[in-house]
């Protein structure tokens, strides 16, 4: 058989999603998440789309298994080797925790203290060597190791970035002790994960990754060797949390990129979905069973940043698309607090037992039950009546854990628990906007996730935001960013050069190596050399800064097609257009900059993207025409400005066509998501067929 299908596939905390991209056409679907066999869940999403194997050329996947083993601190135990008198790098952390909050209390470390050993050696910053390893020491360490039974090994040495000799040497003496008895242990370096200077944040990288390969590579295996008995016959890709994809071989090499793999999904496919529309500036924000995760749109571009901080004392320094992820999602639980206040979140009820509604044994309430409460879903027809709701069970929660302590009938209880989700929903979007000097009322906000229509419209209230869109793939947004997204591998190393002690044809050289690697990697991908695109950037900051901004440098044409590196050289003249680059940058960012002020080189990265071709437009597979017949009943329904509940029409969203308008209040059902339109929103389909809502418009 040719093979013609892309499947891609999202692992959330409550559903799993698919999608499924053949002949042109997507079709999509939605199943409960198996967080005891993630690969079971997927197969399951990928039996409920139809899917053969057989006919898929690519089969892509976001997964949070190593978000959830950094949560719940649930992987293997991890050895870190470190240089003397360094052992508690990863405890003392940074200090920007919460000096304010006198009960506040630390996260647990991935890694155990009594995990960490030392080893006597010192290099200088420029990686002169000050104290020789102590390969005696470092014997010993080694046996401790391999008796103990780690299933993994990183290695952090001070300054290891500008001299990698005593990581590698300590690698060697590991793998000759471990020979000894067979025993097969990962072994990360820093000065191969990550090769930057600032020891807390290379360390803390080096043991994420450590930490998450034993349990990513069993997953990956797993998965794979499943897709391969059913006649998948290529590579698994993985997203990435930069927005791109890469084998299941990098990813259980490098499995620290991954963690944020679902929310960039879904960053993606917004990305895509705006560019198509034609919007320069959008707020994105992705609601689903556990989290809401919020982004931006700048030109027509996701925002991006080189350190993720997971949770607080744990930063990954890769590249990642800026999101903030907070606690609100369909099955965050709502409680009252020993003051009597109310909460929600960040606790959720998950994919098991699940909210109190689904009649799994769930007790506690959770904002899908208060949504329940209310009359904005329907009990028959969720996820296209996969699910089966019992409002009974939803009453009984809220009263029970809501209203009772707080002396308030059930359905005020429920409106109480959907403000302060929104209000949560609210705060993390100004967080990403108005905090960062973006003003959301000049933005769109687009809104997606299984929750997130539903919240949409009065978040967009709160803000001001004049426009609403809700996508017409909004419930699998994320598994569709998969199978939109590009090849993606970057390369770097710490510079920390003054301008006058550039050595150009040095940095150049550096630029090609790190160049050819990657080119190797696109190849190993099977990616056309007219595919690859190849980015050279410098990390640069003014002269005594503690941070840096990156800047991409002038692309040119290439040598050759077949090895797509820049012509254009580093040298005077490219550095200069570099320097003008990040004075323009550092302005817009934060309101000044000084043309006199000497700079400072800090890092060298190369970024190397693989387009894949044939990509699906976001398009519903509906024709125009009169949507009168989208009206398939009404119910009662409670909104949140509101004491008494307005009757609803309730419209199925297959049957609206582009073209059609009408207003407020309205709910609009489909398989994956359901979208309000309050009192005071005016709603039209697009060409697209996305539902974009309005304020105060008809």
């Amino acid at each position: 058989m040719q093979p013609t299908a892309r499947i891609g596939i999202d692992v959330g905390g409550t559903f799993t999603d698919g999608v499924v991209v053949k002949d042109g056409r997507l079709n999509v679907a939605k199943v409960r998440s198996t967080p005891q066999d993630i690969a079971s869940g997927i197969l399951a999403c990928c039996a409920k789309l139809g899917v053969d194997f057989r006919t898929a050329e690519m089969f892509i996947h976001g997964t949070t298994i190593g978000t959830n083993a950094i949560i719940e601190r649930n992987g293997p135990p991890l050895a870190h080797v470190t240089t003397a008198g360094f052992r508690d790098i990863l405890y003392i952390r940074r200090g920007d925790s919460e000096p304010y909050n006198l009960h506040w209390q630390t996260p647990t470390p991935i890694v155990r203290r009594r995990d960490i050993f030392e080893v006597p050696e010192r290099l200088a910053w420029d990686g002169a060597v000050l104290t020789p390893l102590d390969e005696a020491a470092a014997r010993r360490i080694a046996r401790i190791i391999q008796e103990k039974g780690y299933e993994a090994v990183s290695v952090t040495f001070l300054h290891s970035y500008a001299n990698p000799s005593h990581e590698q040497r300590m690698q060697e003496i590991l793998q000759e002790i471990l020979a000894e008895t067979g025993a097969d242990i990962d072994i990360c370096l820093s000065s191969e994960v990550l090769p930057h200077y600032r020891e807390f944040e290379r360390s803390s990288t080096t043991a994420v990754n450590a930490y998450l390969i034993p349990i990513v590579r069993r997953y990956l295996s797993a998965l794979s060797s499943a897709a391969a008995k059913r006649g998948f016959e290529h590579d698994l890709l993985v997203m990435q949390s930069s927005g791109g994809v890469m084998t299941a071989a990098e990813a259980a090499r490098m499995p620290a990129r991954t963690v944020r793999s679902g929310p960039a999904g879904g960053a993606i496919a917004a990305a895509a979905l705006a560019q198509q529309m034609g919007l320069q500036h959008a707020i994105l924000v992705d609601m689903g069973g556990t989290s809401t995760d919020v982004s931006v749109l700048i030109d027509a571009e996701t925002r991006s940043t080189q350190e993720l901080e997971f949770s607080w004392g744990i930063p990954i320094r890769f590249p990642s698309i800026d999101i903030l992820s907070v606690g609100a999602g369909g099955g965050s639980v709502a409680w009252v607090d020993a003051g009597r206040f109310l909460k929600v979140g960040p606790r959720s009820a998950g994919a098991f037992p699940g909210p109190a509604c689904y009649g799994q044994g769930g007790t506690e309430p959770t904002t899908t039950d208060a949504q329940v409460v209310l009359g904005r879903l329907n009990p028959q027809r969720l996820l296209g009546g996969g699910i089966q709701i019992r409002p009974e069970l939803a009453e009984e929660a809220v009263r029970r854990a809501v209203a009772t302590p707080l002396g308030i009938d059930t359905v005020a209880a429920a409106v109480g628990t959907l403000r302060v989700n929104t209000n949560n929903m609210m705060q993390a979007v100004r967080l990403m906007t108005v905090n960062r000097g973006i003003d959301p009322r000049d933005s769109c906000l687009i809104a997606f996730g299984g929750s997130g229509p539903l919240y949409a419209a009065e978040v967009a209230r709160l803000l001001s935001i004049p426009r609403v869109v809700i996508p017409f793939y909004s419930g699998v947004m994320s598994a569709l960013g998969t199978v939109l997204a590009d090849h993606q591998y970057d390369k770097s190393a710490t510079l920390l050069l003054r301008e006058s002690e550039i050595e150009y044809d040095a940095i150049e050289q550096l630029f090609r190596s790190f160049e050819a690697e990657l080119n190797q990697r696109l190849t190993n991908a099977d990616i056309a050399a007219e595919q690859r695109v190849i980015e050279r950037f410098l990390d640069i900051r003014y002269d005594g800064q503690g941070y840096e901004l990156p800047i991409p440098l002038p692309r040119g044409t290439y040598h050759d097609v077949a090895v797509p590196i820049p012509r254009r050289a580093f040298d005077q003249e490219t550095f200069v257009l570099a320097k003008h680059k990040f004075h323009a940058l550092h302005k817009r960012e934060f309101g000044w900059q000084d043309q006199n002020w000497p700079l400072e080189l800090v890092f060298a990265r190369v970024s190397a993207t693989g387009r894949v071709t044939g990509k699906p437009l976001l398009l519903a597979p509906t024709d125009t025409g009169s949507g009168a017949g989208a009206t398939i009943g009404s119910r009662a329904c409670y909104f949140l400005d509101y004491e008494e509940p307005c009757v609803t029409p309730v419209l199925d969203r297959t049957l609206l066509r582009p073209g059609e308008q009408f207003d407020g209040p309205a709910i609009v059902e489909q398989m994956d998501a359901t979208t309000l339109v309050p009192p005071g929103f005016s709603a039209r389909v697009d060409e697209w067929s996305n539902l974009v809502l309005s304020q105060g418009e008809s």
